[in-house]
C-alpha cells in the first residue's frame, strides 16, 4: 500500500488554493519544492488542476493519474480514472502517491475512513500568509491536527512556511 501524501500551498487565513485556474501567489521556492517532493512519484489530480495547472506544461518523471468523468481514457500523456479510489488501486506498488488537488480530491484524502483515520497518510502544506481572494478552498483539516495528524517539522520562511504533518499511529515499516 503506498503512502498517501496531500500537497497543496494555501492561505492560513482563509486556506484559498486557487483564484480562477490560477495560484493567488508566486512562490518559486513552493514550486520547487513540490517538483523535488513529487519527482519519481505518482501524482493524482482531478481534471481542473490538470486542465489550469498542468496540461500546457506536464510534469516530467512522474506518472500522471487524473480523476475525471469528462476527459477520454486516451488523454495523451496520462492516466484517466473515474475516481480517488480507481486512482489509489492503480498505485498498489507505488512507494509514494502524491494528491496534488483539487479541492474535492483534497476532501475527500481527508475523510475519515471506516478504519477512523484518514485517507491520507501526511500533509505537505505551504501556509502563505495574508489574505488572498480565491474561488477554490482547501477542505477543513485543523480539526484533524492533535488527533489524526501530527507536525513533523516546520520550515519558515519570509511570508510563508513549509508544514510536514505525519498521520498519528501510521506504521511506517
Amino acid at each position: 500500500m503506498p503512502k498517501l501524501i496531500v500537497i497543496a500551498a494555501l492561505a492560513s487565513s482563509n486556506q484559498v488554493v486557487g483564484n480562477r485556474g490560477k495560484l493567488p501567489w508566486s512562490i518559486p521556492e513552493d514550486l520547487r519544492r513540490f517538483q523535488q517532493l513529487t519527482l519519481h512519484h505518482t501524482v493524482i489530480m482531478g481534471r481542473k488542476t490538470w486542465e489550469f495547472d498542468l496540461e500546457k506544461r506536464p510534469l516530467k518523471h512522474r506518472s500522471l493519474i487524473v480523476v475525471s468523468s469528462g476527459l477520454s481514457e486516451s488523454t495523451p500523456g496520462i492516466e484517466v480514472v473515474r475516481s480517488l479510489t480507481d486512482a489509489i488501486k492503480r498505485c498498489q506498488e507505488c512507494d509514494r502517491v502524491f494528491i496534488a488537488g483539487g479541492a474535492s480530491l483534497y476532501a475527500q484524502a481527508l475523510t475519515i475512513s471506516e478504519a477512523n483515520v484518514p485517507i491520507a497518510d501526511q500533509l505537505e502544506l505551504t501556509l502563505v500568509d495574508g489574505q488572498y481572494e480565491g474561488d477554490v478552498f482547501f477542505p477543513p483539516f485543523r480539526h484533524l491536527l492533535g488527533t489524526h495528524f501530527e507536525l513533523v517539522k516546520v520550515e519558515p520562511r519570509d511570508g510563508y512556511r513549509f508544514e510536514t504533518y505525519g498521520r498519528k499511529g501510521r506504521d511506517e515499516g
